[in-house]
């Protein structure tokens, strides 16, 4: 195992297989580095702490925290930081802490910008904090999974607020609630991405359940190599194996939720929503209207008030999401069309 320590100046270290370490109502402010540096290590807790001005407050690599009602401001590239080398267990507990100001110094295309960055680890507890003004997510687990993302308030990130995806060949993640969470003023909500089909991994089996999300807008995002150049504004998006229910979404620039895009669409249930003032309200892949083998159910949801289609089917163009055609399937009792059932839902 790489040995990170003198690669990662930081005011605190924690390493060499330490154990059961605890800083309890600390100020830790003003290194240019990390504040605590966590590695090879278990147990760490951090409970009640101030970290003030680091590039990140909290890393924890190859090893397990407690992170609990701390304060986390003014960092310049990640909040809380759970990385691995491999995608291994983990369960880290990420609860109660209060992270406002996250930049992106040290660029990137969502490896920094972070309140909770959580790659390649397993089975982490992520509940229960206030998360904002940050440039990238608020919560952004990349790979691993079994993760509960659970209870969450989170206001102004510039990019997705929730964004559970497998970022590289190999790079899964299988297994993620995300529940309860009260998002304001985003660039997009809840994305699952990644369908292993561009070179990139799988993100599946993930339900999204009981979250509150409103103004989600499109933001212009010109960092380098960021694509597409703006976050379309999209209020959830599945790809895969998802099931989304009970979720309301208040206002979104573009689509409330989204099941599938283009090919990467398959085994989707959309079920009890309710979406108010989105351009569109539910869009569908049209690859599943137009062909079998993808399973996509959509009942009992409401849509209110959406200026370019209810529940319609959607392509997307690479730069937005675009409705198809001019079905829609928002007020059908019970239709059947190519992969989709539709049902029960009501478009006003």
């Amino acid at each position: 195992m790489t040995d990170y320590v003198s690669q990662r100046p930081a005011f605190i270290a924690i390493a060499g297989n330490a154990q059961d370490v605890v800083f309890d109502n600390c100020q830790i402010m003003n290194s240019p580095g990390i504040g605590a540096y966590i590695a090879s290590s278990s147990g760490a807790v951090f409970r009640s702490c101030y970290f003030g001005n680091h590039s990140v407050g909290i890393w924890s690599e190859n090893a397990q925290i407690k992170a609990l009602n701390n304060t986390i401001t003014g960092m310049s590239n990640n909040g809380i930081a759970v990385w691995r080398d491999t995608i291994t267990g983990d369960s880290s507990t990420i609860a109660g802490n209060f992270i406002n100001g996250v930049d992106t110094v040290a660029g990137g295309t969502g490896q920094n910008g972070n309140g909770v960055s959580v790659f390649r680890a397993v089975g982490v507890s992520i509940t229960d904090n206030k998360i904002f003004s940050v440039k990238f997510s608020a919560i952004r687990c990349n790979g691993g999974g079994l993760h509960n993302v659970s209870n969450n308030n989170i206001y102004n990130t510039r990019e997705a607020a929730i964004f559970i995806e497998a970022p590289g060949a190999g790079i899964d993640l299988t297994g993620c609630i995300v529940s309860n969470n009260s998002l304001d003023t985003v660039g997009s909500g809840i994305l699952v991405a990644n369908s292993g089909q561009f070179s990139d991994g799988v993100s599946r089996s993930v339900i999204v359940e009981g979250n509150r999300i409103s103004n989600v807008t499109d933001n212009p995002i010109p960092d380098p190599g960021y694509y597409p150049p703006s976050t379309i504004g999209n209020g959830i998006v599945v790809e895969q194996d998802c099931v989304v229910s009970g979720n309301l979404i208040d206002g979104a620039a573009r689509v409330g939720i989204q099941a599938g895009i283009n090919t990467a669409a398959r085994a989707l249930v959309v079920s009890g929503n309710l979406v108010r003032n989105a351009a569109i309200g539910i869009g569908v892949s049209n690859e599943a209207v137009t062909n079998s083998g993808r399973s996509v159910v959509v009942s009992g949801n409401i849509v209110n008030g959406a200026s370019l289609g209810g529940i319609v089917p959607t392509v997307f163009t690479g730069t937005t999401m675009n409705r198809v055609g001019t079905a829609d399937y928002g007020n059908d009792l019970a239709t059947a069309v190519g992969s989709v059932t539709f049902g029960h839902n009501r478009y006003v």
